[in-house]
């Protein structure tokens, strides 16, 4: 399953879902923001800790319930 699939999948489970998806392409993060169904943020690899960091306090920022899906393809 691609990420972009599996994002599809987690939103139709709960559309409410914050996700952050990571990826191996820097230039496709911002175009693929638009279309991709809904990610959070964008992580690119080789991930690390303080994007990481950073991102998770951008999806909390945005939820008001704990649960958040990481999902790296």
């Amino acid at each position: 399953m691609e990420g972009v699939e599996a994002l599809r999948e987690i939103r139709k489970a709960d559309p409410g879902a914050k996700v952050i998806m990571c990826t191996a392409m820097r230039q496709k993060t911002r175009s693929s923001s638009r279309s991709n169904g809904g990610a959070v943020d964008f992580i690119v690899k080789p991930i690390r800790g303080p994007r990481v960091l950073e991102a998770v306090t951008k999806a909390l920022s945005r939820q008001n319930k704990i649960g958040m899906p990481l999902m790296c393809s």
